[in-house]
């Protein structure tokens, strides 16, 4: 033996491993593995020895040789060039001579096979691996599945393409053998977390138990954790990989292979490019067919017509793939049969076949679509609905074989058609391809010929033609812009058109798939939040209920209908809480039979068949069995089995109960849960719903179905349940229903508030289409539910009402008049998921405590220039950006002044069409209406102000504010004009810009100015007196750049005209309640002593007395500039008063009042007042001393008097008056009021003690502005009614028998309302 082994020892290594001793091939194949690893060139020429002699190693007889073997096969196929070309020899060794072998052997062949793959070799491997399907060997069979697993988890879908093993795949679920059945089952698994449902549709042969199976472990996959990724890759991909690696080492995010532009396999997108149609085979029906199909398919039996249509409907179903070939005769017979055959069975039979042939030839189909498609559109004359839909459906799936302009001629024919179905057949089928049209798709040329024939089709007599010609156009309209419609509709009149923009909003446009072009996002957007599966909790464990609850607080960005998609199982539902506090829970349906049984665990089995019962008697015993159950019941179980008792009561007949007791009594139930449950979720209102709706008109039961509705609001939010009523109410034939539900919105508003997120376009539509009621009854319920809209929304809410018959407008304008001095009333029910959400936030409110502090706050809201529109959000607006054009921009600056009147006169029609617009209009458009407001036409100038006008109106007050300093000082400049005309045309837009955004969002000190210094007397007149009459209806002390205008004013108080003196003198008071009297005065001290003089000589003949200088505004005060003396009496201010011009005969007195002897109420501490009751009972001062208290308790929020000057001013402060106090006019309307101004902006009116005062005229030389101290105490006092304030500690220094009221500092403990008594004679 010794002498043997010698021998071959001496052998070179190629010779060692063909010996017939198992141990000298042993020994050659550890030298090969040494020789293989040494060789640094993968070309050398060592490699090309064992080229011919791989296939022998793997098939060594001897087992211990041939592992080594397989170690030397794997070290020359990892490291040899020519590697490649043993692929074939050596897989199918592997799989016939270790697949069967010990599991060493097994695990280094399926390394090889791997290797193999790596070096891009596996369309070879897969090839021979799927040969190994088909061995008689389990073993075999077992391992080539398993190794194709393997690939396809390492490598991925892409490299390793799934379409060619699983055709052989499948039949293996029916293996006799248990590992193989098991190794398929988890292939397919495999195949399913790269391809997702695609692999649905391919194994529909499948037994359904088997089918069932799979359907089980796919429902297990969690798309987070199984979510598949390459793992191993290509020898091309190895720059990948180390990419890769380095960005899981670093922490980084993995780089997706479509960023790097190399081809790999992205999990996130196989699901939705692999295509089911690739991986089928193609058949060849064509010889399948029967061999008289086309003599029989012409007979004259229609039997026999029938029988072979049938034969190829069934082949062209059953086999969703078809191999290309020469399909001419076959689709001629169908459009024969489609075309003449008067049975219309065979022409649905037919028109499926060409649908079937479409969708399994796809592109191979094209050539024979525009044919079929003219068959059809022709055989619409068929009025049968089932011939219709078929016919329908062939075209748009033949469609993608043609496009719109090789159609134009065959439609054109068939939109000239002598029968109407068929031109509205042919027009709904236009409509979706319109749809899916794109600019390239639809030249101009052939939009225009298109667009002819609908135009036309417009006036037909037939509506059903009307209707689908505006469909078609309004689609038109939206896919193209309007742009490139409009012109063709320049002749159309305005009903049409608005038809046309109705269907424009309501047209969806579609992609080249015929999805909805939004689709394609939704669809990513999904694929990252899969759908949720939701795990049944126990009944009774509160501790589960509590888990799962954080758990799904944790998941709130997963989609609500997580909860429906997810698996089902018995127990309790789970709810899936949504991020929208504006709409309820959702959560699993709960089948009727389960609901059966679960039912069985609260009421007898004769309880539940009662509520069935036909005995009206037995119903309501049960009903009431089951309510009183329902009582007992906890709120956490109520909330739980909602959904439950819900399926009960609405069982059949459910709310649809004839006798009302019983009705009733199932209202009482469902009010019972809707109050209970804090979780009412959106399945178990549908639930309920429509029968609750159906029944407000019921004659007994009309007030308990509106109070049902109404708890439903409360628990599933006020907005939601509106949104599925609305789109209802159009629908109903019943007058009397619709009436109930108009007067029960309206209601329902009210008790809400009209809160955010209802849709008030559909609201107005609604009331418009009731308007036109034949039933008084409900359109008198439209106006009223008009009237509550107006309630909340204004006069905007009205103006969507203008095109309108003036009947109809006449009779809202009655219905909003009855309501004119009744305000909104504030919410009293709130939703109750978010009535929790505020309560459950430490700094948010209780929506109770919001409305009080909204009423609070109200009166001097409501008081302000600028009063809040918080309904602004709600209305309706329409974006008309994208018909404000370049082209319509030039034509607007064109020189020729025609073609600026047409662009106006374009721009003021689009301004009456659209009610609402978005202030989104560019600057383009604003620039260019600011030159026509100073367009030499004046013709344009007054086209543009009425442009302005209705541009105010449409933009409201938000929109306003947007523009409104940009535009009204260009609106301004028309008072420059001599045409009287003109400038009233400038105030009437003006005022209307006033009336949406309130005077500080359109007043521009800098172009006032401007304006003062430029303008023509024309211009100063109008501007005077426009400022004169908007500062009068304004708040005082908003705008501190009014002082800057006190100047200009009063250089045109010395204008030639005496017209702009007129208007000035109108000017200074309401300027002068804005800026305070000592900023007027100050102003008028620094004039000459001319212009001085002259002013005293003009001042009237008549002026009251004009407060004291030592007084001053809050402004002031606030500044730190308070000089006043502390306390100033009646007879302090009113020294130089004459008692015996007293004339008046009534005398009046005040004294203090005691805090007992007062009955007023009490307001809260941080908020004194000052009540202030007059000496005779007149309207106008109780009116104007009420206004005064109202502003005092919403503008106090601190101590409410402080004087901070010394007693020592008295004197200067009196010897200051008799100077400056030049003359006193006798009053008998109001007694004498002094005025005082205080730092926190809270005043009060303080009557003197002289009954009358007559009329005293003081010479002062230092101050020339007599007439503005007149005028401005005669104003002050029956506008401002500014009060006198004293510090409480220095009260008991004066006269008390002279001081009208009494003050207590904010910091006691309780405060009262002094008041104002006349002393007893």
């Amino acid at each position: 033996m010794a002498g043997d082994d010698s021998e071959w020892q001496k052998l070179p290594t190629d010779e060692k491993v063909q010996h017939k001793s198992w141990k000298a091939r042993l020994s050659g194949y550890e030298e090969c593995i040494r020789l293989f690893q040494a060789q640094d060139n993968e070309k050398s020429a060592e490699f090309s020895k064992y080229l011919g002699l791989l296939k022998k190693f793997v098939a060594d007889s001897n087992e211990i040789a041939r592992e080594k073997a397989l170690d030397a096969v794997f070290s020359y196929v990892e490291n040899a060039s020519v590697a490649t070309k043993t692929v074939s020899e050596v897989s199918s060794g592997l799989i016939l001579k270790c697949f069967n072998s010990r599991l060493k052997t097994k695990e280094r062949a399926i390394d090889i096979l791997m290797m193999y793959i790596e070096i891009e070799k596996q369309d070879v491997v897969q090839e021979e691996l799927v040969k190994g399907l088909e061995n008689k060997q389990p073993k075999i069979v077992q391992s080539c599945l398993e190794i194709l697993r393997r690939a396809l988890t390492e490598f991925g879908s892409k490299t390793f393409p799934i379409k060619p093993f699983l055709k052989s795949v499948i039949p293996l679920l029916d293996d006799r053998d248990k590992s193989v059945r098991d190794e398929s089952k988890q292939l397919l698994i495999e195949v399913y977390k790269w391809i997702g449902k695609t692999l649905i549709s391919l194994i529909q042969n499948v037994k359904p138990i088997q089918m069932q199976e799979l359907q089980t472990e796919f429902d297990k996959l969690n798309p987070a954790t199984d979510k598949p990724r390459q793992t191993r890759f290509l020898r091309s991909q190895q720059d990948l990989k180390l990419k890769m690696e380095q960005e899981t080492t670093d922490g980084l995010a993995t780089t997706t292979l479509e960023s790097m532009n190399i081809e790999n396999n992205d999990d996130g997108d196989d699901a939705a490019n692999v295509d089911p149609y690739d991986l089928m085979e193609p058949v060849n029906i064509l010889d399948k067919l029967p061999r008289e199909f086309y003599e029989k398919i012409e007979s004259k039996q229609w039997k026999e017509r029938k029988e072979v249509a049938d034969e190829l409907l069934t082949l062209t179903t059953n086999n969703q793939r078809l191999l290309s070939g020469d399909y001419f005769e076959l689709v001629k017979a169908l459009k024969k049969v489609i075309a003449k055959d008067s049975n219309v069975i065979l022409v649905i039979t037919a028109a499926k076949c060409c649908s079937g042939l479409a969708k399994s030839l796809r592109k191979d189909f094209y050539k024979h679509s525009l044919g079929v498609i003219e068959v059809c559109l022709d055989r619409f004359r068929e009025k049968k609905t089932s011939v219709v839909d078929a016919l329908r459906e062939t075209c748009d799936i033949c469609y993608p074989g043609t496009n719109l302009e090789q159609m134009s001629e065959t439609t054109m024919s068939m939109l000239s058609h002598k029968t109407p179905c068929v031109r509205q057949y042919t027009q709904q089928f236009l409509t979706k391809c319109f749809a899916m049209a794109t600019t390239t798709t639809l030249p101009k040329k052939v939009l225009k010929v298109y667009l002819q024939a609908l135009i036309k089709n417009m006036s037909e007599a037939d509506s059903g033609v009307r209707e689908t010609a505006a469909e078609s156009i309004g689609t038109l309209w939206k896919n193209l812009s309007e742009k490139n419609v409009q012109p063709y509709l320049t002749d159309m009149d305005e009903l049409k058109l608005n038809k046309i923009k109705e269907y424009s909003e309501k047209a969806v446009l579609l992609n080249a798939k015929g999805e909805p072009r939004g689709a394609a996002v939704v669809s990513v957007t999904t694929k990252k939040t899969d759908p949720e599966i939701v795990k049944p909790s126990e009944p009774h464990s509160e501790s589960s209920r509590s888990k799962e609850g954080a758990q799904k607080a944790g998941t709130t960005k997963k989609k609500q209908v997580s909860a429906t998609t997810g698996k089902k199982a018995g127990g309790t539902q789970s709810a899936t809480i949504s991020t929208n506090l504006n709409e309820p829970y959702c959560e699993q349906e709960l089948p009727v039979e389960e609901a059966e049984i679960k039912a069985l665990d609260y009421v007898s089995e004769d309880t539940l068949q009662g509520l069935t019962d036909s005995d009206w008697k037995t119903r309501l015993a049960s009903v009431e069995k089951l309510f009183d159950k329902i009582k007992t019941l906890s709120d956490q179980d109520v909330e739980r089995e909602c959904q439950l008792f819900l399926r009960l009561i609405t069982k059949t007949p459910g709310l649809k109960d004839i006798h009302f007791q019983v009705l009733k009594a199932r209202f009482d139930i469902i009010i019972h849960l809707a109050t209970k449950s804090n979780k009412f979720s959106q399945q178990s209102l549908k639930l309920c719903l429509q029968d609750v709706l159906n029944k407000v008109s019921d004659a007994k039961n009309s007030q308990t179905a509106k109070l049902t509705l109404t708890c439903l609001c409360e628990a599933c939010s006020f907005q939601y349940v509106l949104s599925l009523i609305l789109p209802q109410i159009n629908d109903i034939k019943n007058p009397k229903t619709i009436e109930q539900i108009l007067l029960w919105i309206s209601q329902t508003i009210k008790e809400f508030s009209l809160v955010n997120g209802l849709d008030v376009k559909l609201l107005v539509q609604i009331c418009k289409q009731q308007m036109q009621n034949s039933n008084a009854s409900v359109r008198q319920s439209a106006m009223i539910l008009i009237s509550t809209l107006h309630l909340y929304m204004g006069k905007t809410i009205r103006t969507l009402f203008d095109d309108e018959k003036q009947t109809i407008r006449t009779l809202i304008d009655q219905e909003i008049e009855k309501n004119k001095d009744e305000k909104a009333p504030l919410a009293s029910k709130f939703y109750k998921r978010q009535q929790q959400a505020s309560l459950s936030s430490g700094t948010a409110k209780h929506p109770v405590q919001e409305s009080v502090d909204d009423e609070e706050m109200g009166n001097y809201e409501m008081e302000t220039d600028e009063k809040p529109d918080r309904m602004e959000s709600l209305l309706p607006r329409i974006d008309i950006s994208h018909r404000i054009t370049e082209d319509f921009i030039k034509q607007l600056n064109d020189k020729n002044w025609k073609e600026r009147q047409a662009a106006l006169e374009t721009l003021k029609t689009l301004m009456t069409q659209e009610k609402l617009i978005k202030p989104n209009l560019g600057n383009d458009l604003i620039d260019a209406l600011k030159l026509r407001l100073n367009d030499n036409n004046k013709m344009l100038v007054n086209l543009a102000l009425n442009i302005c006008q209705l541009l105010a109106t449409a933009l409201g007050q938000n929109g306003c504010k947007v523009h409104a300093k940009t535009l009204t000082p260009a609106i301004m400049q028309s008072f420059n004009d001599a045409k009287p005309q003109v400038r009233q045309c400038a105030i009437s837009t003006l005022n209307t810009w006033y009336e949406q955004c309130g005077f500080l969002s359109m007043f521009d000190i800098e172009s006032v100015l401007e304006l003062f210094q430029k303008g023509n007397p024309f211009m100063l007149q109008e501007l005077c007196g426009w400022l004169a009459s908007v500062l009068q209806k304004s708040t005082p002390g908003k705008c501190a750049e009014l002082k800057q205008l006190i100047q200009p004013v009063y250089t045109c108080l010395e204008d030639r005209s005496a017209d702009v003196r007129s208007k000035a003198q109108e000017l200074i008071l309401p300027l002068m309640i804005h800026v305070s009297y000592p900023s007027m005065a100050q102003a008028a001290n620094k004039l000459k002593s001319a212009s001085q003089a002259e002013k005293r000589t003009t001042r009237p003949q008549s002026a009251p007395l004009k407060p004291p200088t030592g007084l001053k505004s809050s402004e002031d005060l606030m500044e730190g500039n308070d000089n006043r003396p502390a306390t100033a009496s009646a007879s302090d201010s009113l020294a130089t008063a004459d008692p015996k011009n007293d004339k008046t005969k009534p005398k009046t007195s005040f004294s203090l009042i005691k805090p007992s002897q007062l009955k007023t109420k009490s307001l809260p501490l941080a908020k004194s007042t000052i009540q202030l009751k007059p000496s005779t009972d007149t309207p106008e001062k109780q009116k104007i001393l009420s206004k005064t208290d109202k502003r005092l308790a919403k503008k106090s929020k601190s101590t409410l008097f402080e004087r901070r000057s010394l007693l020592t001013n008295n004197s200067t402060h009196r010897q200051q008056e008799e100077k400056q106090l030049s003359y006193i006019k006798k009053t008998s309307s109001m007694d004498l009021k002094r005025t005082c101004y205080l730092s926190g902006g809270s005043t009060s009116s303080l009557s003197s003690t002289n009954s009358s005062v007559q009329s005293t005229t003081v010479s002062n030389s230092h101050h020339p502005f007599a007439m503005l101290r007149s005028l401005s105490n005669r104003e002050l006092d029956e506008q401002q009614q500014l009060e006198l304030v004293t510090q409480p500690s220095l009260l008991t220094t004066t006269n008390k028998s002279r001081i009208p009221i009494r003050i207590r500092d904010s910091t006691s403990a309780s405060t009262y309302k002094p008041v104002f008594y006349t002393q007893p004679n």
